[in-house]
């Protein structure tokens, strides 16, 4: 995506918001205002690069081409100079070879002397022509690197190279005045002595005479129209720069007021809603806390009102406890209540025991953890309990991914590709070496701080999640119960009965579990929703159903109440638990009266069938 585009997107964003900020209700603006201001903040950090690189771009294409055109005329002067080292070399060939036959011969040591002369002034020459090369090859490479801030020095060190290469003309030409008056010296020497020696010192000769006139060609160049051209590139490609990064700095400037006004537009646009908005907030709140707090105190209230009857009803059982006593102690209670069951004939009573299931490990030892260690497996812990990972595994953060040229370094000239000059480079500052044109590169920082630390263009931000739990997927992290039970659960309740009637005495298992947890002792175990159900606090007690001697009801009562259910079900379609025998317990509570009717209906029915009054009946009625 653009940049252009990615700037357009985010006022985009920012209108849609103000949009939404009108039409919705006091509790969505009040979200939204808060994520609006996130969202300037976010915009403000976002745009910078954004504002940068936009201006960046404008003068980018026109500044490469200048630079392009700079680096075209140089390669001319450098390609001048190289012609001019390799025809300097070829005339010093020459000038070997001749100085090497004239050396053989002691009566041409004048001739000789004159050669060495020559090939002194084309040394010399040869020379200032390699330096310049690489005075070119450095202008080159500053060019390529200059941001502005090296305007005087690329001016300065081109200057440098102009004056190198007319002291090179300068050198030549009065080494050619001299060369010129040295070869007619030698011409004549050579023509006094007709001898065979000399027949090859003239075919020589004539070589040399050649290569020197080729070099003087060669210096025939008219080297001061290339450097006024290359000249003339330079100051406009100094003069782009200049211009682009004026330019770059108006537009950011520019673009800079043009965000903070819209940034204070919209956050006084948003203000004017959500000042309009808040104080229908704090209505709203207002009615809202006061509500909570009126229900607050009516669940106060009821629990109040609650433990009351509680305590009342156990009262009547034999058992004292205070009004404001915890559930937990309420449950205490509850659970002494001396256990009885009566026939309805009266003349028979039973005993209530529980038993109840509390685990252990491997050792014997009583417990109630979630898992226990290997060395403990065994009782009620056998199941292999296996880690899994969640989110509370892991760790969140962010990369953030920038590009930058800070801290890099120059390492140095490798080679040209289509007259793009490339380098070595290096950044001090996370170690990265690359080979481009330029020194921009990657980096990543775990900090959004960072990134404006180091003048980095944000690209992407990455969220990782690390594991911090230290274990493995699967990892073996022990044993959890597998008995089945609840730790603290009444498993079987135990009913004996008098000495005449112990054929009777029966053991009964659990058979709800849910309402066996009602008996656990640890208040995290209980379930509140079994135990609290059914119970009414807004009622009080109905004592109507229960009798002086304790709660026993009469055989009349019974058949009329028998009578009364047959009529309810003709009505409603629908049976009436009948009560032929309760537990002292039962009576505590509304909801263990229906329960117990409940359970001896069956029984009831079964009686009257076989026409005799059964125990073994009565103590079925008080299975859980």
């Amino acid at each position: 995506m653009k940049l252009r585009e990615k700037w357009e997107k985010q006022n985009n964003s920012v209108k849609l918001l103000l949009k939404k900020l009108k039409r919705h209700d006091t509790m969505v603006v009040a979200v939204a205002v808060v994520i609006a201001l996130v969202l300037c903040g976010g915009l403000i950090y976002l745009s910078t690069p954004v504002v940068a690189a936009s201006a960046k771009e404008e003068f980018a294409e026109s500044e490469k081409e200048s630079k392009q055109q700079t680096n075209d005329k140089l390669d001319e002067l450098h390609e001048y100079l190289s012609q001019l080292d390799k025809s300097i070399s070829d005339s010093q060939e020459g000038l070997d070879s001749f100085y090497k036959l004239t050396k053989e011969d002691k009566s041409n040591e004048t001739i000789t002397e004159k050669v060495a002369t020559i090939g002194g002034n084309l040394k010399e020459i040869q020379t200032s022509v390699t330096s310049t090369q690489t005075q070119l090859q450095e202008l080159k490479e500053l060019i390529e690197s200059n941001n502005g801030e090296n305007s005087e020095k690329i001016t300065k060190e081109f200057n440098s190279v102009t004056q190198s290469i007319k002291d090179i003309q300068t050198s030549f030409d009065k080494a050619q005045g001299d060369n010129k008056a040295l070869l007619g010296e030698i011409k004549e020497l050579i023509d006094k002595n007709n001898t065979d020696m000399n027949k090859t010192l003239s075919d020589k000769f004539d070589s040399l005479d050649k290569k020197l006139t080729e070099l003087d060609n060669a210096f025939s160049t008219n080297i001061d129209q290339l450097i006024n051209e290359t000249n003339s590139k330079l100051e406009e490609m100094l003069s782009i720069t200049d211009k682009g990064f004026t330019e770059v700095n108006n537009n950011t400037n520019n673009k800079f007021n043009e965000l903070n006004i819209s940034i204070a537009e919209n956050f006084e646009k948003i203000s004017d809603v959500s000042n309009d908005s808040f104080s229908g907030i704090m209505d709203y709140l207002t009615g809202e806390i006061n509500g909570i707090n009126g229900k607050l105190d009516q669940v106060f209230q009821r629990v109040s009102d609650g433990k009351k009857l509680l305590a009342s009803a156990l009262l009547t059982k034999g058992v004292a406890i205070n009004e404001d006593a915890t559930f937990a102690q309420f449950s205490e209670a509850i659970r002494n209540i001396p256990q009885q069951i009566v026939l309805d004939n009266g003349d028979v009573a039973g005993k209530v025991e529980y038993e109840y299931h509390f685990h252990t490990d491997g050792t014997g030892n009583e417990c109630n953890d979630q898992y226990v260690s290997e060395d403990r497996k065994g009782g009620c812990y056998t199941e292999s309990y296996y880690h899994k990972h969640t989110s509370d595994c892991y760790s969140t953060r962010f990369v953030y991914k920038y590009w930058t040229s800070e801290s890099t370094n120059n390492a140095g000239y490798l080679y040209d590709v289509d007259g793009e000059a490339f380098f070595r480079w290096h950044c001090d500052y996370c170690g990265y070496d690359k080979i481009g044109h330029s020194p921009d590169h990657f980096e990543y920082a775990g900090s959004a701080d960072v990134v404006r630390q180091r003048n980095g263009h944000l690209l992407d931000v990455e969220t990782k999640r690390d594991l911090r739990c230290g274990k493995r997927e699967g990892q073996l992290m022990g044993y959890r119960a597998s008995c089945g039970y609840v730790h603290g659960q009444v498993v079987t309740a135990h009913i004996t009965f008098g000495p005449d009637y112990s054929s009777y005495d029966h053991n009964l298992p659990v058979t709800n579990v849910e309402t066996s947890h009602m008996a656990v002792e640890n208040p995290g175990q209980i379930d509140i929703g079994a135990l609290l159900g059914d119970f009414d606090m807004e009622k009080e007690a109905d004592t109507s159903d229960i009798t002086e001697e304790g709660g026993v009801t009469s055989e009349t009562e019974k058949t009329d109440q028998i009578d009364k259910n047959q009529i309810d079900e003709d009505k409603n379609e629908e049976t009436a638990p009948t009560n032929e025998a309760v537990t002292n317990e039962s009576s505590a509570s509304e909801s263990s009266k229906e329960e117990a009717g409940a359970c001896e209906e069956e029984n009831s029915e079964s009686m009257e069938e076989n026409g005799a009054e059964n125990p073994q009946g009565a103590a079925n009625s008080a299975s859980m």
